[in-house]
C-alpha cells in the first residue's frame, strides 16, 4: 500500500483505502467506485474518531476497524515523510535516525 492509500482484501473481497484530499488527512474505504465509508486519519486521542458510513449499504464493523486502522498509519507515514522533506531529507539520509522515530512515537 503506497503512502497515499492502495488495495486491500478483506474476506475474500477487494477493496481500496485512498486518501480524500492531497491536504487534509481523510481516507476513503472503496469498493466499486463507491465510498463505503470515509475515516480521518488525524484527529486520534481521548474522543472517539467519526467514521461516516455510507447508508446505502451495510459494511463489516471488522472492516471498518481494519481501514481506521490502516488510514492511520498511512497518516503517520504521511507526516513523517513531510517532516523528513522539511528537515531537508535528514531522517531519509539516515542522519536524524532518532529524531524520526521520536516523531513515530509522538503521531502514534
Amino acid at each position: 500500500m503506497g503512502s497515499r492509500g492502495g488495495a486491500l482484501r478483506w474476506r475474500g473481497e477487494m477493496f481500496s483505502v485512498e486518501a480524500t484530499s492531497r491536504t487534509v488527512d481523510t481516507y476513503a474505504l472503496i469498493r466499486d467506485d463507491r465510498s463505503l465509508a470515509v475515516i480521518p486519519g488525524a484527529g486520534w486521542g481521548r474522543r472517539p474518531v467519526r467514521v461516516l458510513l455510507d447508508g446505502a449499504g451495510r459494511v463489516d464493523p471488522g472492516l471498518v476497524l481494519f481501514a481506521a486502522y490502516v488510514a492511520r498509519g498511512l497518516t503517520v507515514d504521511a507526516r513523517i515523510a513531510r517532516w523528513a522533506v522539511d528537515r531537508g531529507g535528514a531522517a531519509a539520509g539516515g542522519r536524524g535516525h532518532g529524531e524520526q522515530r521520536r516523531l513515530r512515537e509522538w503521531c502514534t
